[in-house]
């Protein structure tokens, strides 16, 4: 079995309960709570913004063979930065980093000094998941009034979905042949920020610290 199919595996029930925390079903529904889509955009450029400075950080570091993916994901998640900056901007929104936020973001941050593969597992779930949430779980149509509608469409387009492909093929071909123990780490670090999304889903949605850090 190959890395992505394992990890998708591992990875599923978690964003099948990502699909159902009420801050998603809102975004999905078009009927948000206001101040908990205003929370998820503040956290969300906060996050990003450390996400491609991690990714940035493992680039310099990686093989010449490995830092091509590193590269893709880090132009991947900057383009997003910068549209969910112009958001926050528009709406005049400004947060200090909340606990959940800060410990997804370290995280990752972590994984990317231990190398390119580390640092790869711990961002992929993030660029996974939106597609698999939005596309497959999440039942119900999008509604016209979603006030991200814009950003799950592009998500979910075809374009996307191919990127998404390429980055599982090519963490297939860097993975192969790898000890079976660094497997397995790179499998546990790929829940483990399932598990984080998990927890910033709940947290940007109004059910606290407390429950947002549940599943971390």
């Amino acid at each position: 079995m190959d890395f992505s199919t394992a990890a998708f595996s591992l990875a599923r029930p978690v964003w099948d309960m990502c699909a159902e925390t009420p801050l998603v079903r809102g975004l999905i529904s078009g009927a948000p709570d206001g101040s908990g889509f205003a929370k998820y955009l503040a956290q969300d450029e906060l996050y990003l913004s450390l996400c491609a400075s991690a990714l940035l950080q493992a680039a310099g570091t990686a093989q010449r063979r490995s830092r091509p993916l590193l590269e893709s994901l880090f132009a991947s998640v900057e383009e997003t930065r910068l549209r969910v900056r112009r958001l926050c901007r528009r709406r005049g929104l400004r947060a200090r980093m909340e606990r959940q936020t800060l410990d997804y973001s370290v995280f990752v941050w972590s994984c990317s000094r231990l190398g390119a593969l580390r640092c790869a597992a711990a961002v992929l779930p993030c660029m996974f998941s939106y597609p698999y949430i939005f596309r497959h779980a999440a039942r119900p149509p999008l509604g016209r009034a979603s006030p991200c509608g814009g950003l799950i469409r592009e998500s979910t387009a075809p374009g996307y979905i191919r990127l998404c492909r390429r980055w599982a093929a090519e963490m297939d071909r860097l993975t192969r042949g790898l000890p079976r123990g660094e497997l397995e780490l790179l499998l546990k670090i790929y829940l483990r920020a399932s598990l984080f999304e998990l927890g910033f889903w709940l947290g940007c949605g109004g059910r606290g610290r407390k429950q947002g850090r549940r599943y971390t």
